[in-house]
């Protein structure tokens, strides 16, 4: 059985960066240069660039496109943040404090998305969008993923406002690991209408992937905060 595409793609890049062709902060070829090099589908580049990032070797610049990253062992953000309590504090901080909906649709993910739930070309997620706000100021965008095949049976209103674990557990479903990462990115047009923010804003946003005891993809949570607030804290 030969290497998987996806892994094909990492180690060209890796080959790139490693032989110093791809100097730091230089950039990286576009997800369309890289499927008409590799004859690939967009999911296979996306789910190729995403395992890069989490692992520090590329960073994204939202809007702007993927860059190499300083090689150095200096601390940064993804060995600074304890990924374990930023999973937990996401999970304390996705549904207290007022929620109000931005938007609700059963469609066909974002690529990265579909990569990350393993979903085929046909199958759709319920895709939430929220703002949460605190003292009438909104503090943070989130889009969660559920896959229609998990959650189809769930009602719409339950969907858009009940805490992720709440809804696995009225389905029987028994969560296990989950993986948690942070990049640094460009406010986008949509998110800055959320926030109030300008168009370009640096925030951050924090991605979480739910996985079951067989770790299998259950659901995706994405949340953009804008850095100056302060909202997310650990539990003691």
């Amino acid at each position: 059985m030969g290497t998987p595409m996806y892994m094909r793609i990492q180690q060209y890049i890796r080959t790139q960066i490693e032989s110093g062709e791809w100097p730091a902060d230089s950039p990286v070829p576009t997800e369309a240069e890289l499927m008409e090099k590799f004859n690939v589908s967009r999911i296979t580049v996306t789910t190729a660039l995403r395992e890069l990032v989490k692992e520090g070797l590329i960073y994204r610049i939202q809007g702007k496109g993927t860059y190499v990253a300083k090689q150095e062992k200096t601390p940064g953000i993804f060995e600074i943040a304890n990924m374990i309590s930023i999973a937990d504090s996401l999970e304390s901080t996705l549904l207290p404090g007022e929620h109000r909906v931005a938007g609700s649709e059963l469609a066909y993910p974002e690529p990265e998305a579909a990569a990350i739930l393993h979903l085929d070309r046909d199958q759709k997620a319920y895709i939430i969008k929220r703002t949460k706000y605190t003292n009438d100021v909104p503090i943070a965008a989130e889009k969660l993923f559920l896959p229609d095949y998990i959650f189809s049976s769930v009602p719409k209103d339950r969907l858009e406002s009940e805490h992720v674990s709440v809804l696995l557990s009225d389905l029987g479903i028994e969560t296990g690991k989950s993986i948690s990462y942070i990049e640094p990115v460009l406010c986008d047009t949509e998110t800055a209408a959320q926030l109030h923010l300008p168009e370009g804003t640096p925030v951050i946003k924090i991605s979480l992937e739910i996985y079951d005891r067989k770790d299998n993809p259950i659901a995706f949570i994405e949340m953009i905060n804008y850095g100056k607030q302060k909202y997310i804290s650990n539990r003691e």
